[in-house]
C-alpha cells in the first residue's frame, strides 16, 4: 500500500504516536532541521509596533485561562478578545476548550467576571480559584512542597549577603509584604529561611474558605519575593550551580514557584474589569463530523513506515549531513534493525496493538474557527498551557490560506505532542479548512523523519 492511499487521520495517528516517543531517544539533542526552527519568526513573535501592548494583552489572556482551568482538574482552555483596548468600548472574553461549553462552564465563567468586579485587588479575586478550583491548587501545592530540597536551605545559610533588603527582592510586593508582617526586621537571609519554611510547610487547601483563602494569598506573594530574589536568580543561572548534582531539583522548584507565582497576574484583569465593561462568553459550538472517539489504527510495522517516510522525504532539496549507512543491498535490513531498536526503547507493547486515543479539537484552533473572531482586532489568544506543535503549525498554515486571513500568535508554545489531537478539516468537516489537515501531517511527518535521522545518526 502506497503512503498516499493510506487515510490521512492513519497516517496522522502513527506518526504523532512514534513521534512522541522520540524523545525517549534523543532528550537533549536539537535537530537543526527540525520544522520547528523553519516556522515564520511571526508565528511566534509579534509584530514590533503592538509588542509591549500585545504583551499586556497576552498576559491578562493568559490569567483569565489560568483560573478558570483550576476548575476544570486538568482541563485546558484558551481564550480570546473581542473589541480593542485601545477604545473605551466593551471588551468580551472568548472562551474555549478541548469540548463544547456546557451550564456549568457558562455558571463558571459569569461567576469569574462578577469576584473581578467585587474585588479591589488580586488577592480579593484569588477567593475565585480557593473556592472552586482547590483540587488543582492543591495539586500545585503539593508539587512545590516535593521539588524543594534541603540543599537550597544550605546554599542560603553558607552565603554571605551584603545587600538590603530592598536590593535583594526586587518585587514590587516586597514592601506590602514586609509591613504586614512581625518578621520584617529580619536580615536577608532570615526572610528567604522563612519564605522557604512556609513554602515546606504549606498546608493544603480545606473547606475553612476564609483560612485557605489567606494562606494562598501568602503563598502567591511569598513565591513573587522569592522569584524576584538576586540570590535564588544567581542559583538558577549561575555555572557552578549547573554542575551542581541538585540543580534539577532547584529547575524543577523554580518551575513550580513559577506556577504558584503566576496567580498574580489576574491583577491585570481586575483593573481592566473595574475600567471597562467586560463581558464573557464561550467560543462557538462545533458540530462533529467525527466524535471524541477515535477508530483503531492498526499499526504498520516500523520498517515500512519508516522506509516510506525515507523515501519521500530523503532528497538533495532536504540538507541531510551524510548518505545512509547503508547500500541498495543491505537497505531492507537496516530497515529491520531500524524496527528492532525503536521497539527495544519504546514502551512494552507500543508497537504490538492498535493505536487508539480520544481525539479533541484543541481549544486554540475553537478560538480562531469561531466566526466572530475573523473581525477581531487582537488576533491573541491566551492559553492555560502552553500550545502544542500540531496547534502552532496549524496556525502557521491556516495564516497563509488567503491574504484576508489574520496571523493569530499563542502566548507560549511547547514542541509537545498530544496524540488525541484531531485534524480541525477533519472532526469539523469545514471545507476551508481540510486541506490544513494536509499541511499538518506532511510537516508532523517531516518533523518525524528528522528525528529518526537524527536517531540513525546518533545510534546506528
Amino acid at each position: 500500500m502506497s503512503v498516499t492511499s493510506i487515510p490521512v487521520s492513519h497516517r496522522f495517528a502513527e506518526a504523532l504516536s512514534l513521534l512522541k516517543s522520540y524523545p525517549r531517544f534523543i532528550p537533549n539533542r536539537r535537530d537543526p532541521h527540525s520544522f520547528q526552527r523553519q516556522l515564520n519568526d511571526s508565528t511566534l513573535w509579534f509584530d514590533a509596533d503592538d509588542f509591549e501592548q500585545d504583551k499586556e494583552i497576552l498576559h491578562l489572556l493568559d490569567a483569565a485561562a489560568v483560573c478558570l482551568s483550576t476548575t476544570e482538574n486538568g482541563g485546558s482552555i484558551a481564550v480570546g478578545i473581542e473589541g480593542s483596548v485601545k477604545d473605551t468600548g466593551t471588551i468580551t472574553l472568548v472562551l474555549a476548550k478541548n469540548r463544547n461549553s456546557n451550564l456549568h462552564d457558562r455558571k463558571m465563567a459569569d461567576e469569574f467576571i462578577r469576584t473581578l468586579k467585587s474585588s479591589v485587588n488580586f488577592q480579593q479575586a484569588l477567593k475565585f480559584v480557593v473556592i472552586h478550583g482547590r483540587e488543582s491548587l492543591n495539586e500545585r501545592i503539593r508539587t512545590l512542597r516535593q521539588t524543594f530540597f534541603q540543599e537550597l536551605l544550605s546554599s542560603i545559610a553558607s552565603h554571605s549577603f551584603q545587600e538590603s533588603v530592598g536590593e535583594e527582592f526586587r518585587s514590587r510586593f516586597t514592601v506590602l509584604v514586609l509591613n504586614d508582617r512581625k518578621w520584617s526586621n529580619k536580615p536577608v537571609r532570615g526572610i528567604l529561611e522563612y519564605l522557604l519554611g512556609f513554602i515546606r510547610s504549606i498546608q493544603e487547601l480545606d473547606d475553612d474558605i476564609e483560612a485557605s483563602h489567606a494562606r494562598f494569598v501568602n503563598l502567591v506573594l511569598y513565591s513573587l519575593m522569592l522569584k524576584s530574589s538576586r540570590y535564588m536568580s544567581f542559583l538558577i543561572e549561575s555555572s557552578t550551580s549547573t554542575e551542581a548534582d541538585w540543580y534539577p531539583q532547584l529547575k524543577a522548584f523554580w518551575r513550580a514557584l513559577h506556577q504558584i507565582a503566576y496567580f498574580q497576574k489576574i491583577e491585570k484583569l481586575v483593573k481592566i474589569v473595574h475600567d471597562r465593561n467586560v463581558k464573557v462568553r464561550w467560543a462557538k459550538e462545533i458540530s462533529y463530523t467525527r466524535t471524541g472517539g477515535a477508530d483503531p489504527v492498526p499499526c504498520r510495522p516500523l520498517s515500512v513506515l519508516t522506509k516510506q517516510l525515507f523515501i519521500k522525504y530523503l532528497s538533495p532539496g532536504l540538507d541531510v549531513r551524510s548518505p545512509l549507512p547503508f547500500n541498495n543491498e543491505d537497505e531492507e535490513s537496516f530497515y529491520a534493525e531500524m524496527e528492532r531498536l525503536v521497539k527495544q526503547e519504546a514502551p512494552p507493547g507500543h508497537w504490538d496493538s492498535d493505536i487508539q486515543a480520544a481525539l479533541s479539537l484543541h481549544p486554540e484552533i475553537r478560538i480562531v474557527l469561531d466566526p466572530a473572531m475573523a473581525l477581531a482586532p487582537h488576533h491573541l489568544i491566551g492559553c492555560s498551557s502552553h500550545g502544542c506543535l500540531c496547534c502552532l503549525l496549524w496556525l502557521d498554515a491556516y495564516s497563509h490560506l488567503e491574504p484576508s486571513v489574520p496571523r493569530w500568535y499563542l502566548s507560549r508554545f511547547r514542541p509537545n505532542i498530544d496524540i488525541g489531537w484531531a485534524l480541525p478539516g477533519e472532526t469539523t468537516g469545514v471545507a476551508g479548512i481540510l486541506p490544513l489537515d494536509q499541511v499538518v501531517l506532511e510537516n508532523i511527518e517531516k518533523e518525524l523523519f528528522f528525528r529518526q535521522y537524527e536517531y540513525i545518526d546518533t545510534y546506528l
